[in-house]
């Protein structure tokens, strides 16, 4: 009998046992990264343009509401000898060009957010639902290699840990990745 033909056939068994866990480990990781290149996407999207056209129309308005309460009125219709202008402060100047070419100031910004519109729009609900399933799907990928790694150790194959692993993932106990 050859013994070193049945060792030979463990040793290769063992071989392919460790290549498969480190591959499953890779795999998890590669997809960890195409999870979090998706949470970064869609992070990025631009607001919806009738959300920033809404905030530009209150932001116009409440420079023009700014700019008309700056100006000191009684002190321009007062009879005492002849009135006296005081100009407003700079800020109350531009509110008050503002608001007499409103039209003008809203058609230039809104020209000018249109040019940043190069991807699609992604509503706010729409948004924060896919972001809490990607970082569902995340975690259940990083406990998955932590179960995996774990598993590794255990029949003596350890696989190091990403340096950023999570630390509440870290701390679970075993019994927590059944």
């Amino acid at each position: 009998m050859n013994v070193k033909s049945p060792f030979s056939k463990l040793l290769n068994a063992t071989r392919v046992a460790s290549a498969q866990m480190k591959q499953g480990v890779g795999d998890l990781r590669d997809k960890r990264l195409a999870i979090l290149d998706e949470i970064d996407r869609i992070e990025s999207l631009p607001a919806l343009r009738s959300d920033v056209i809404a905030a530009i129309d209150r932001g116009l308005d409440r420079m023009i509401a700014e700019g008309q309460d700056a100006v000191y009125t009684p002190g321009l219709v007062r009879n005492s000898g002849g009135a006296v202008f005081e100009p407003p402060r700079t800020e109350a100047v531009m509110g008050l060009l503002v608001g007499a070419n409103r039209a003008a100031f809203r058609e230039q910004l809104i020209a000018l957010i249109d040019q940043s519109y190069t991807q699609p729009e992604m509503p706010l609900e729409d948004r924060a639902r896919e972001l809490k399933r990607l970082r569902t799907d995340l975690h259940d990928v990083e406990m998955a290699e932590e179960a995996l790694i774990r598993e590794a150790e255990r029949v003596g194959n350890p696989i190091l840990r990403r340096r950023d692993t999570d630390g509440d993932i870290l701390l679970r106990a075993d019994s927590e990745f059944a």
